[in-house]
């Protein structure tokens, strides 16, 4: 898809329940087994029933080094829920201004080509990426992967604006 599609939006502050493992590497070779291991641990923990959801699975990533990444799966819940079963744990993800791109389709047609169109219009902007919060949300999920052209992601990498620049 074109990178015409780029938007700028404020993704306000959310409360998630979270569970995080550890991924080989970047790419979706590496990260797609873990987050189907994660989704399977929300499944088994009955995560989806202990909590009030307040919109799609998402993903994010913490990392050191391309050998040491942590996957977060999420869950944006409307309150804080009650005790949950570890390794899920409640967070708050802060308020971000991201430049944000939706593609559908399988993921290794869509990873990481939508990051650096991300990266391109952040920089061309004048723009600077705030990389390591980006979000992948899940706009809509398949459940057979014959209709994986039917998957659509949401991928939101934040950044700043210098000082004294409009929002508009």
């Amino acid at each position: 898809m074109p990178a015409d599609d780029i938007v700028a939006k404020t993704i306000p502050a959310m409360g998630v329940v979270v569970i995080a493992g550890q991924a080989p590497g970047w790419g979706p070779e590496n990260i797609v087994p873990v987050v189907n291991r994660l989704d399977g641990q929300f499944d088994q923990l009955g995560i989806h029933d202990r909590v009030k959801e307040a919109g799609p699975l998402m993903i994010f990533y913490d990392w050191g080094s391309d050998e040491d990444i942590t996957v977060h799966l999420a869950l944006p819940v409307a309150e804080p829920p009650g005790e949950l079963p570890a390794p899920a744990e409640y967070r708050v993800l802060p308020e971000i201004e991201a430049a944000a791109a939706v593609r559908s389709g399988p993921a290794a047609s869509i990873f990481p080509m939508v990051y650096q169109d991300l990266f391109r219009w952040i920089e061309e902007r004048g723009y600077r990426a705030v990389p390591g919060r980006s979000r992948e949300v899940w706009v809509n999920v398949i459940d057979d992967i014959a209709d994986v052209a039917q998957q659509v992601f949401e991928i939101q990498l934040p950044f700043t604006r210098p000082a004294g620049t409009d929002r508009t």
